[in-house]
This record gives C-alpha cells, structure tokens and sequence, in this order.
C-alpha cells in the first residue's frame, strides 16, 4: 500500500497547479491532481478517519435499534431495524437512511442528531487530510490532451444568423473554439470574418445530449430577450435553431470580459457591490414575460418542496449516504413555508464563473438554465459566499438594494443557504454518477468531484451548526 501511495503521489506531481485557482479546477493537469489527491487520501490517511467513524456510526445505530424496539411502527422502520440486528458491518448509508425513515420524531431525534454530528465529523476530518494532501510541490507543464469535438458546424452557425435576419452572406466563421465549463450545454466561441455588423465574435450555446438538468437552450434564449428587454446585463440573444433529436442551439452576442471564477481570487469593492446590483436589478424585473419559466403560477413554497423531495430522490439514486446531507433535507422540509417570504425571476447559479467582468465593471451575467420564479432569498443563498472575498457581504448587499432587491430575514437567508448548498452536493453527486470516468467528458468535471464536494460539505456542516 505504501508503494502505492508513493507512485499515486508521483504521477499527481506532473501535473501543473495553480494555487490561485485550485478551489475551482479548469485546466487538465488540475484537474488529474485533484482527482489524485483523492484517491491518495483514500487509500491512506482516510482510512483509519474512515474506521473510527464507522465504529461510532455502528454504535449510535445500535442504540437507536434498542431505543425504538417495540414501538410503533411501519413495516419499512421495522425492516430497517431488523436490518441492523443483522448486519455485521454498518455502512455509511445507514445513517443516512435512518434519518430518513425517521425523521426527527421525538423518540429518534437525539440520537439521529448524534449520527448526523457523527457524520460531520468524518468529512472535516477528510477534508483536512485532503488538504494535506494538496500541498502545491513541484508544478510542471501539463500533458497535452484531446478536447471535446464541436456540436455545432460554422455553416448551421451563419444559417442561424441568417434565419434571424442578420446579413451573413459575405461572412465566414474563421474558427471555433470551445469554452471549459458547463455540463448540460456547451459553449462555443465562434470568431467571424469579417465582422457582422461590427461583431467580430458571436457565443453559441449548444444542447451537449447529457441528460444533466437545466433549461433547454429554447426556454434559456427566450429567458435571455426577457432580461434584455429588461435592462439586465446579458449578451443579447441574436438568432435560436432548433434541431431534430434535442440538438438545438442559440446564437448570443459575445461579450468582452473574464469570468471571476467559482471563488475569485483578488478583491474588489467597486466590483463586489455592482455584482449586487445586477442581481438586485434581475430581481426586480417584471414577471410577463417569464410564464415559460419553471415555477411561474406557483407558490415558492410549493416549488421548494418539490425541489426538495427532488433533490433527495436524485441524490440517493446517484449513491448518496452522507448524514449530514439526509439531515439537511429533513431540516429544509421542516422550513418549506420560510420560502413563501418574495417571490421574483431567479438566475440559480449566480456566482463569479457566470459573471464577466473587465476593468472591474460587470459586462454580462451568464449562463440562465437554471431560471426559475421563486424566492430572490434563493440567489442570495447561493452567492452567498463569494462577495467576502470579493469585498464583503455588506457591501454586495448595498449594491443588491440600489438595484431594488430587497434583503431577506436572516432566517429566510439561512434557509436558502442551506438549500443552495444542498441543491450543490446533490447535482455534484449525480455529476459522479453519469459523467465520472467517460472518455468524452471534460476532466474539469471530474475535478469538481474530487474537490469541491468536500469544501461545499464543510459549508453545510457549518450552516447546520453540526461541527
């Protein structure tokens, strides 16, 4: 075994890193050290975190078995303790189980708290050995590796364009290039020549054939023409072609600027408080033309349940056993009504790698497949993270206001905080699921899996006060 670690251990030092960047993994070779780091951490100090954990699990389940003997009860609670009487080894599945089957009824609850706390105990544990594990030592230039093939051709591109009334005849596409990131649709940029009508570029979003959630390309571009005609800042969509067997795309203007990343790296105030404002602004634009989006009609709360239940299915068909998550979605179904506090059109994933900016001015929120009507709370607990180091909370706040959001109760923040860091693990765990270890699929995706869901897990055990 510790040769086995030795040579893991070499093969991850190949492979270039930036520190800057490592908390949101892009290129190849961060994308393979992540991953590395991992397993490294699996087959050695994990394991003994992973024993003493599983001694504790075993032991807290036993007890809940002879606490709730004799009770009354379902079959399926029944079965489930008949269960543990008859298995030797206990897994970590178990404990996510039992707090589902039971919930926090009044004779289960302390003891599936205790599992709960068990379980984040483990993952704080692995998460600093994961860590060690990710010191930045001897970076070299990273492996060449074949990229992705393009879905969409530069000929069906100017066609698009040309359907939609723009004068294409004397131009080419020069080249396409594809943009990292993204998992239901990708993300091409496309250069022209000459420029059409003064664009030298145009962004085409394209239906990748994953079946990873997220809004159509038909239902985004049509989301896109209600935010523009709104005033929010996205690139204006051009031209939609819809193609036999869910090949669809959409044309959008290109705009210039980078993306901040997951997390940014560097800090800016000014920048920080007019994130706040473009969210603020997209919140407060008028519904009518949003009635093809998901959750319009309906109470946020109705929605949220939904989201919940959904969230939970999916994430135990994907293999889901942590605790501390089984917890999180009986603490949220306990809170549903919190979500009924606003209502308006959210964006669902606004974070710095959908924003772009340059010179520190925002130029285009990115990215709106995951709109929905429903609490503004609810974009607000996702973001919540990135204005402190970008420039602080309090500042993202006073921009979010003088674009005429309204900030939340602390209980209704909170609520959406813990969802949106649910809503995360569950799509990271079903990413796993479909994606991981498939030749055509971007080695970014993989990293995601290696890395992020261990700092997301820390940020739910910290929100649920289970550290």
């Amino acid at each position: 075994m510790a040769d086995a670690i030795a040579y893991l251990k070499g093969l991850r030092n190949l492979f270039q890193v930036d520190p800057a960047d490592w908390y949101q993994p892009r290129l190849p070779g961060q994308a393979e050290r992540a991953i590395l780091s991992a397993l490294i951490v699996d087959a050695g100090a994990g394991r003994p975190i992973r024993e003493a954990a599983g001694h504790h699990r075993s032991e807290i389940l036993r007890q809940l078995a002879k606490t709730l003997s004799g009770a009354g009860l379902n079959g399926a609670q029944q079965a489930f303790l008949a269960e543990l009487s008859g298995t030797a080894e206990l897994a970590e599945e178990h404990s996510a189980r039992a707090i589902a089957l039971f919930g926090y009824t009044p004779g289960a609850a302390p003891l599936l708290q205790e599992l709960a706390r068990a379980d984040a105990a483990m993952h704080l544990a692995l998460l600093n050995a994961y860590e060690a594990e990710t010191a930045f030592d001897r970076p070299e230039d990273a492996a060449e590796s074949a990229g992705p093939v393009a879905r969409v051709s530069g000929e069906e591109i100017l066609g698009s364009l040309a359907e939609a009334g723009l004068p294409t005849a004397a131009v080419s596409v020069a080249e396409i290039k594809i943009i990292l990131g993204g998992f239901s649709k990708q993300t091409l940029l496309c250069e022209l020549s000459p420029p059409l009508e003064g664009r030298p570029r145009v962004v085409v979003r394209a239906e990748n054939g994953t079946a990873y959630e997220g809004a159509s390309v038909v239902s985004e571009f049509a989301t896109a023409q209600g935010l523009h005609k709104g005033g929010v800042k996205v690139p204006r969509p051009l031209a939609l072609t819809r193609r036999d067997g869910g090949r669809d795309f959409m044309v959008m203007e290109w705009a210039d600027g980078a993306m901040m990343g997951w997390t940014p790296t560097f800090r800016d105030e000014a920048l920080c408080r007019e994130c706040g404002f473009q969210l603020g602004r997209a919140h407060s634009v008028p519904l009518e033309d949003f009635a093809h989006v998901p959750g319009y009609g309906r109470k946020p709360s109705e929605q949220m349940r939904d989201d919940i239940a959904l969230r939970g299915e999916k994430w135990r068909k994907a293999g889901g056993r942590e605790a501390v998550m089984a917890h999180a979605l009986q603490w949220l179904a306990d809170r549903v009504d919190l979500a009924d506090s606003a209502m308006s059109l959210i964006h669902g994933d606004y974070r710095g790698h959908n924003i772009l900016q340059k010179d520190g001015v925002v130029t285009a929120i990115l990215d709106w497949e995951h709109a929905r009507i429903a609490n503004p709370a609810q974009d607000l607990g996702y973001a919540r993270s990135f204005p402190d180091v970008l420039g602080s909370w309090e500042i993202f706040l006073e921009g979010y206001v003088a674009g005429g959001g309204v900030i939340p109760a602390l209980e209704v923040l909170r609520f959406h905080e813990v969802f949106a860091t649910v809503f995360t693990l569950a799509v990271i765990t079903e990413i796993d699921q479909q994606y991981l270890g498939r030749a055509n699929q971007q080695l970014a995706t993989a990293a995601t899996i290696a890395h992020r869901h261990k700092f997301e897990m820390a940020r739910l055990i910290g929100l649920l006060d289970l550290g």
